[in-house]
């Protein structure tokens, strides 16, 4: 179906070898409900999913935060058993940013919280080989952010590539963010 909408109706048949990923991430709060929270500590940092998409199946206990349009961080609290849906750095170079990858993070838990916080998250990538680069509907007068790119050598790009320690900016889209 994101094939069609994309006008790329190959998409599911080059969908099918791709390095999806499931992860089942559990965030435990601290054993007696004393550990103190150090001002600035995130769970997990700043970023944005590599993927074209990420359907992610969350508890509904705070901690997930994605930025807002005003540039701020949100909570995202989803009704139990509602699949929430991550727009991948993938996704995000097809449409030339029309449609920004999701800026999210997760923080702690309040101080005595006793509910731990999991997630299900599944990552979908297409296929290795797939070339990926912005779709003409999405270029206005040939200004376009991105440049070709495969598949495997973007997550490598991503994965490979020196950390520098500054967290990414609210207003900020792949193009533009710190690796």
């Amino acid at each position: 179906m994101l094939g069609e909408v994309l006008g790329l109706p190959e998409l599911a048949a080059r969908s099918v070898n791709g390095p999806d990923m499931l992860a089942c991430i559990d965030y435990r709060p601290s054993p007696d409900g004393t550990e103190a929270v150090i001002d600035g500590q995130l769970r997990m940092g700043a970023h944005s999913d590599y993927t074209t998409y990420t359907l992610l199946l969350a508890d509904p206990v705070p901690g997930l935060q994605i930025v807002g349009s005003d540039g701020s961080w949100v909570d995202v609290i989803p009704a139990a058993g509602n699949l929430l849906m991550n727009v991948g750095d993938l996704l995000a170079i097809w449409t030339n940013d029309a449609w920004p990858s999701t800026l999210h993070r997760v923080v702690p838990m309040a101080l005595g919280a006793a509910e731990r916080r999991r997630s299900v998250a599944w990552f979908h990538y297409p296929d290795p080989d797939v070339v990926v680069a912005p779709l003409p509907a999405f270029v206005d007068d040939g200004e376009s952010r991105y440049g070709a790119t495969r598949v495997d050598a973007h997550v490598r790009g991503k994965l490979g590539a020196p950390k520098t320690g500054e967290a990414p900016t609210s207003a900020s889209t792949i193009a533009e963010r710190p690796v």
